[in-house]
């Protein structure tokens, strides 16, 4: 992603990119993307100042800070879902 970001989709799932851009050559970020079902995991390297990384499902919005993994999941019959953060730096 923009913001130097991996996302791994996982099989049958549905991500939606909203926003991936990079501003000021690469000073500041954003990435907006929404796990619309199935399951992800992205993993954050150091980031800019001013950037945002933020993942949505249909019950939450998750901002994620420089250095983070965490794994996204929704049901696709819309009974939930789970997200799992880890601040690894």
């Amino acid at each position: 992603m923009a913001d130097g970001s991996t996302l791994v989709v996982r099989p049958n799932s549905t991500i939606i990119v909203r926003d991936n851009q990079s501003e000021d050559n690469g000073k500041k970020t954003n990435v907006h993307v929404v796990v619309d079902s199935g399951q992800m995991f992205v993993r954050t390297e150091q980031q800019p100042e001013g950037t945002t990384n933020v993942v949505e499902t249909p019950k939450t919005q998750n901002k994620l800070g420089s250095e983070t993994g965490a794994s996204f999941g929704v049901n696709p019959e819309g009974n939930g879902g789970n997200s799992r953060e880890r601040r690894y730096g």
